[in-house]
């Protein structure tokens, strides 16, 4: 004989749809009881008894946990979607006359057209909301300004130099 977990649809076709209605919908009781298709005459009292109906209980239990344990993939999935964006926005590219690509789109060295170069300031962004979603405070750290030409400058003279 199996333990009743709640996992399994209640029997009662209206018990079910109190069960759903609570959860996904958020009503109260006693407008889940209505909407389940009982009559509002003492819908309160009624959906009352409802809820403290040991089997509605453990199928209430187990859909919020359903739902618990989507949003916790669904947020793993925005963390790792937003630092990939961090990612990409801070990629070094590199410095490209003018002339190498003014009759044709740039391309990366695997043919790809590149539509963005690198923009910092969404990397920043990117891993803000990041830090907001898993809820890391801000604890007054200063992101410095950085001036990507100016350092790729500085990169050429020191080959040259060397």
């Amino acid at each position: 004989m199996s333990k009743d977990d709640g996992s399994k649809p209640l029997k009662n076709s209206r018990h079910e749809e109190f069960a759903n209605l609570l959860v996904k919908k958020k009503l109260s009781a006693s407008e889940a009881y209505r909407q389940a298709g009982y009559s509002a005459k003492a819908a309160h009292k009624n959906a009352s008894h409802l809820t403290a109906n040991a089997g509605i209980q453990k199928r209430i239990e187990f859909l919020k946990s359903k739902i618990a344990e989507k949003a916790i993939i669904d947020g793993a999935e925005l963390v790792r979607r937003t630092i990939e964006i961090a990612d990409d926005c801070s990629k070094k590219v590199e410095v490209l006359k003018y002339e190498d690509f003014k009759s044709s789109p740039m391309k990366d060295v695997d043919g790809n057209q590149i539509v963005r170069a690198n923009d910092p300031n969404s990397a920043i962004k990117a891993l803000s909301l990041a830090a907001d979603i898993l809820g890391v405070k801000k604890t007054g750290v200063v992101i410095e300004e950085r001036d990507p030409v100016k350092e790729i400058l500085e990169t050429l003279v020191d080959d040259e130099t060397d």
